[in-house]
């Protein structure tokens, strides 16, 4: 091993050793023969043993210096005192010993100078793979680049080389890249860079100052990011529709973890739960919703089962006050490229609206089947009315103690309130148009007073403050009535632990001012914007119908005025009513018409109904009245009456009987007496008449219930009219 270890490094390169055999024999010549040498011949012979050591190694060098003694002894150049047998010895020992050293140390240095090679060419090629291009520059000027940086100069191999770094730079980013410079920054920075091709990329610096060969340089590695900053604003351009999208949606939109806590929530569902982001995101849903299994899929454990989803259910969110918020809701599951479950996306729609509406149809139909059945009752209790205040009037037209009187005085008086009421159901039902009538609003006041005290209990006290003269309107007399009640109770429910209900009236150029106050709770700034809203109530499920208020605001605009609320929380509320004000010469329709002569026009009067009670008191004030009264219960036998006796002069019948009604029986009689003068009578009058109100306005009605004398006062105004 030593040996072998000792002469790896005298391997002969025999191309020299060769040119070294050759040229020995002509240094042993001039060392016998050139006397001026011939003095040193041991010099001589060992200094070209080193060089042939130096050229071609130890080996040929001793073998090279033996061939030079040989031939100094074949030509006769010894013997020479200069020369001895230890001499050459001692010659060939130096020249074997200097020249293994030599060419050891020459082995080692051309080792590290291919060592140092590769090692270039192995950071050049770590550099070519780390950077797309690398250059070194000084003074601007390129000296040495990559391959990488050529091909993003657009430039054959090698011809960058000398040429300006800006001259690859776009005119807007020369100024970031000589500032660079100046400052000697290490930081990277992004400029514009144009190739020889035209082309305009974006690419990242990362430079740092150097020296070579004695100057200062700059050696920069560049990398084309153009298509990463591509990427990133196609990335930016997605997100931003995306977020528009989630954020315009018209429903509530969330991102949440599979166990449920929020990471993304856009304005609408934070406005649909009365919070904002900061309160949604980070938490969990739980903690918005009113968790009630009826109907809740538990979604998390379907999803982790595997279900694909979407998910659909109803579930009840709750706002920042504790209010429900009944909400649809959809949830769809966002999983890897392997199923695994990441996230959820949830759609959230509020169904409040809806289930208000489902609440209204189904009220509005109550209140249709309320209306309906009130109309029957109105209809027949006018019937009633009409005997008895009909038999009252007459009983009171007799002669009679004044004890009795005075029960039948009240009696009368009950049948009028009776009547009103009858008119408040009607109209409630919508069957009967508002009698619009000169009304003194001082009396309905008054009128009414009592009946309010009772409706709102003894613990909420009344003030009237009303007006010194008569505060004359048109109006309907019952509707204005029914206007102060619904106000009362409004504010009966808004003065829970008693107070004041105050009731005025004033004059205010030309309209009359109705005013009604309380001191209850009162309404914020919303609430008063809603209260005429059909349906619209504060009070709790089964407490309102939300239709008081919007009857109120309809009465007044029927009337031709107007409504405004003004309220406050805690200071109570005030509702004043404008009317047109009537002309004071105007007078009001009496409440109940006094007893009057029987008219002067008189004839032959033909009345139908199918009420008994109510033919006998029509034929008994027809009579009194000084008319032929002709009496049937139906419009059959009005028909027969009519065409086996005598011709009469006026039929007054009711609309509303079993079998013919009143305007079959009109257009039948019609037909045989084309200019009979006709009178209908009923308390159900609109839906019968429908338009024919509007087509003939010469259509007489008499609503029930009515007096004797009205009704003798109408058929003498009929007979008149011929």
């Amino acid at each position: 091993m030593r040996l072998s270890a000792w002469l790896r490094p005298v391997r002969t390169e025999w191309r020299r050793a060769f040119l070294v055999f050759a040229l020995m024999p002509v240094a042993a010549v001039v060392a016998a023969r050139l006397t001026i040498v011939n003095q040193f011949p041991g010099v001589i012979l060992i200094s070209a043993g080193l060089l042939a050591a130096y050229f071609a190694g130890p080996a040929v060098a001793v073998i090279a210096s033996v061939e030079g003694i040989l031939i100094v002894v074949l030509i006769g150049g010894l013997p020479n005192q200069h020369i001895s047998p230890f001499g050459v010895v001692f010659g060939l020992a130096v020249i074997a010993g200097a020249g293994v050293g030599l060419s050891r140390t020459l082995r080692r240095e051309r080792e590290a100078r291919a060592a140092l090679e590769a090692s270039d060419e192995r950071y050049r090629r770590l550099l070519d793979a780390s950077f797309d291009a690398v250059v070194l520059t000084v003074d601007g000027r390129i000296v040495e680049a990559n391959e990488g940086f050529d091909r993003l100069a657009g430039l054959p191999p090698g011809a960058s080389a000398g040429r300006g770094i800006l001259e690859f730079i776009a005119p807007e980013s020369v100024d970031l890249v000589l500032g660079s410079v100046s400052l000697r920054s290490t930081e990277p920075i992004e400029v514009t860079w144009t190739p020889a091709d035209g082309r305009r990329l974006i690419v990242r610096m990362l430079a740092q100052t150097v020296t070579y060969r004695g100057q200062e340089a700059r050696l920069r590695a560049i990398t084309d990011v153009t298509d990463l900053r591509r990427a990133e604003a196609d990335r930016a351009a997605v997100q931003q529709r995306y977020q528009a999208l989630f954020e315009s949606a018209a429903v509530g939109v969330t991102l949440a973890t599979i166990d449920g806590v929020y990471l993304e929530a856009n304005d609408h569902f934070c406005s649909m739960i009365g919070r904002p982001r900061e309160a949604v995101v980070g938490h969990h849903f739980s903690e918005f919703a009113q968790l009630d299994e009826r109907g809740q899929p538990d979604v998390r454990e379907e999803i982790l089962a595997g279900q694909p989803g979407p998910f659909g259910f109803e579930a009840m969110l709750l706002d920042a006050d504790g209010r429900e918020v009944p909400t649809r809701v959809n949830v769809a599951v966002v999983r890897s490229e392997r199923g695994r479950p990441l996230y959820t996306v949830t759609v959230l729609e509020s169904i409040a609206e809806q289930r208000l509406l489902e609440l209204q149809v189904r009220q509005t139909q109550k209140m249709e089947a309320v209306g309906q059945l009130a109309g029957g009752i109105a209809h027949d209790f006018n019937n009633l009315l009409t005997v008895i205040g009909g038999n009252v009037l007459l009983l009171g037209m007799t002669e009679l103690p004044d004890e009795a009187r005075e029960h039948v005085d009240e009696i009368a008086a009950a049948a009028d309130r009776a009547g009103a009421l009858t008119r408040q159901l009607l109209s409630f039902s919508r069957a009967r148009e508002p009698r619009l009538e000169p009304v003194d609003l001082n009396p309905v006041i008054a009128r009414v007073h009592g009946l309010l005290g009772r409706l709102i209990g003894a613990d909420i006290r009344i003030e009237t403050t009303l007006a010194p003269r008569p505060a004359r309107v048109e109006a309907d007399p019952a509707q204005l009535e029914q206007v102060l009640i619904n106000l009362a109770l409004n504010a009966r429910d808004a003065m829970p632990e008693g107070g004041t209900l105050s009731i005025g009236t004033e004059h205010a150029g030309h309209s009359v001012l109705l005013r009604v106050a309380d001191t209850g709770i009162g309404m914020d700034a919303g609430t008063s914007e809603r209260i005429f809203e059909p349906f619209f109530t504060t009070k709790g499920v089964g407490e309102g119908t939300g239709l008081g208020l919007t009857n109120v605001y309809s009465i007044v605009v029927q009337a031709g005025g107007d409504i405004a609320v003004e309220s406050e929380p805690g200071a109570g509320t005030v509702f004043t009513i404008a009317l047109p004000a009537l002309d004071q010469a105007a007078d009001p329709a009496p409440a109940r018409p006094a007893p009057a002569e029987p008219p002067a026009a008189t004839g032959r009067v033909l009345f139908v109904d199918d009420e008994a009670a109510v033919r006998r008191v029509a034929q008994a004030a027809l009579q009194r009245a000084g008319h032929e009264p002709v009496v049937a219960a139906s419009g059959a036998e009005a028909l027969e009456l009519l065409a086996a006796g005598p011709p009469v002069d006026l039929l007054v019948t009711d609309l509303s009987m079993p079998g013919m009604n009143g305007l079959e029986l009109v257009e039948r009689v019609r037909e045989l007496h084309p200019g009979l003068a006709v009178l209908y009578v009923s308390g159900y009058a609109d839906k019968l008449l429908g338009s024919s109100r509007s087509d003939d306005p010469g259509v007489d009605v008499l609503e029930k219930p009515f007096s004797p004398v009205v009704l003798a006062e109408r058929v003498s105004r009929a007979l008149a009219a011929r």
